[in-house]
């Protein structure tokens, strides 16, 4: 699979916790000089990915990346929190618990 056909086999959005959260597909014209491969918006709710990838590794992990940034968001894991409370609330989503209360 080409790097070109993974993105075109992205889904239109994701779901994260509650939200809907859509999978914009940056053209090349548009992301031209930009440094990084993908953006997670809060005010727009959506995860902007570059179209013109160099590898599909490097899509795939940066589509991880902002579904984590997604994912912190959702559920309000701030940058001070520890690591034993973002292991925990990572550890839940997957296995598809509720949030934890703080």
């Amino acid at each position: 699979m080409t790097p070109a056909q993974a993105i075109a086999a992205l889904p239109a959005s994701i779901r994260v916790g509650p939200h809907q959260i859509a999978i914009v597909k940056e053209s090349p014209h548009v992301s031209a000089g930009k440094s990084q491969f993908g953006e997670f918006s809060v005010p727009a709710q959506h995860i902007t990915i570059k179209a013109d990838m160099p590898t599909v590794t490097k899509m795939v992990e940066t589509l991880i990346h902002e579904t984590m940034h997604a994912i912190f968001w959702a559920y309000g894991i701030h940058d001070e929190d520890k690591e034993e409370r973002t292991v925990g609330a990572f550890g839940d989503r997957v296995n598809g618990a509720p949030p934890r209360q703080s």
